[in-house]
């Protein structure tokens, strides 16, 4: 922890050339219903100090230095060529090989985190310093036809509800988004885990031509 003095000599934008630096490797498998070919996928870092590089099979996806918020990266090019090599492999196997059908397709996540950055003098107040990934990890996956990026609600006095979407699509077709409110009264008594009671619906169209 520090609050004024850096952990480094302060010589910004510079960092010690002994940087201490962490690789992470993981070697995971995708869900089995996940295989088709009209999703995209992405992956979120939501904490990661200080900077780091990200590649998923080989391939570079992406770079991110902000401790605090989160990263997302594009990962559906990485993983399709992945699945491609893995289908040419099942397809040149002699016909008395045995094969079994239900073997997923393994993927490898390579992570490189440096403990120091440029951005790490702006990070210098009142700071718990945690190096490495200290947030969880997640895979998303996305359809292609429309996604959503986004989204903000905001109550006003008069009981009024305004909604805002940041909405993707890859082709010119209408949709609905659907709302829906709730109550409380199950979430007091589940601690939280459970919606309370509908009480209010709407199917809002959304014309993107």
């Amino acid at each position: 922890y520090t609050n004024r003095k850096y952990p480094f000599p302060c010589l910004p934008p510079f960092v010690p050339n002994e940087n201490p630096t962490g690789l992470y490797r993981l070697k995971f498998p995708l869900p089995n219903e996940w295989t088709s070919s009209s999703s995209s996928y992405s992956i979120m870092f939501h904490g990661v100090e200080s900077a780091f590089w990200v590649f998923v099979n080989g391939k570079f996806c992406g770079f991110s230095k902000d401790s605090r918020l989160p990263a997302e990266f594009d990962i559906t090019e990485a993983l399709s060529k992945e699945r491609s090599a893995q289908k040419r492999g099942r397809a040149n196997r002699n016909q008395n090989d045995e094969v079994d059908d239900n073997l997923r397709p393994y993927h490898e996540l390579l992570v490189l985190v440096t403990r120091w950055s440029d951005g790490s003098y702006l990070e210098d107040q009142d700071h718990w310093w945690m190096a490495g990934i200290h947030r969880p990890v997640e895979i998303l996956r996305l359809p292609y036809e429309a996604k959503m990026v986004d989204f903000r609600v905001q109550g006003d006095a008069d009981g009024r509800l305004n909604i805002s979407l940041d909405v993707q699509t890859s082709f010119d077709e209408s949709y609905f988004l659907v709302a829906s409110l709730f109550d409380d009264e199950q979430c007091k008594k589940f601690g939280g885990r459970q919606s309370g009671n509908r009480v209010w619906d709407r199917m809002i169209p959304l014309n993107f031509s």
